[in-house]
């Protein structure tokens, strides 16, 4: 009977141990300050909008183009970090455009405070067998680890999250015009990481529904 009991003995301490080994580990990852896009805790600054943030158009005249612009202050400093900028055009007064005269419709970030985004970098053909790179911000999904992410904007002071281009060697509209839903902008400032979570079911009225960084 004894040696029964040193046996289940033997067999549940080194259980008990390799749980509070897991549930340690655990601790550590949490300690290392990781950042999945569409999570948060107590680690990170975290704003929530109600209702959706999303541009005001300023239409013209024939309420042909709409033009948009606005900011947010990310780390909760009363310092605008990102501004945010749109030209779109009415899709009921398309056949009224002369696209020769008029500028290309598009969604932009531009960059203050040291920030940069997660970005994405398009090939695309320009003739003779050379092709031309354009920088987008990335759409990632829920649950991509943010601060792993190694290609970010830095020194550039603006990307585009869409742009329709011109031309047969021109790079697509950018991700951001497809997505359709849900997805996420990766953030950095310095060695500090976070997200801001966009629905773009409508490409050309994004709204913004909430973000987060860390503290």
């Amino acid at each position: 009977m004894k040696k029964a009991a040193y046996i289940l003995c033997s067999i549940i301490i080194p259980t008990l141990i390799l749980s509070c080994e897991k549930t340690n580990t655990r601790k550590d990852v949490l300690k290392n300050r990781e950042v999945y896009a569409g999570q948060y805790d107590s680690s990170l600054i975290y704003h929530e909008f109600d209702p959706p943030w999303e541009l005001a158009f300023v239409w013209d005249n024939e309420n042909i183009y709409g033009l948009g612009k606005d900011s947010m202050d990310i780390d909760s400093d009363k310092d605008f970090d990102i501004m945010i900028s749109a030209f779109i055009i009415n899709p009921e007064k398309i056949d009224l455009i002369d696209f020769s005269q008029s500028a290309y419709p598009s969604y932009s970030i531009e960059l203050e405070n040291n920030f940069s985004l997660a970005v994405c970098t398009e090939l695309f053909p320009i003739g003779q067998g050379s092709v031309g790179t354009a920088e987008f911000v990335d759409t990632l999904n829920f649950g991509v680890r943010v601060d792993v992410l190694s290609a970010w904007s830095e020194t550039l002071p603006f990307v585009d999250m869409w742009q329709s281009n011109p031309g047969f060697m021109a790079p697509s509209e950018g991700s951001w015009f497809h997505a359709g839903g849900i997805k996420y902008i990766g953030l950095k400032k310095d060695s500090k990481h976070g997200w801001i979570e966009v629905d773009a079911t409508d490409a050309n009225h994004l709204k913004f529904t909430r973000f987060a960084v860390q503290k």
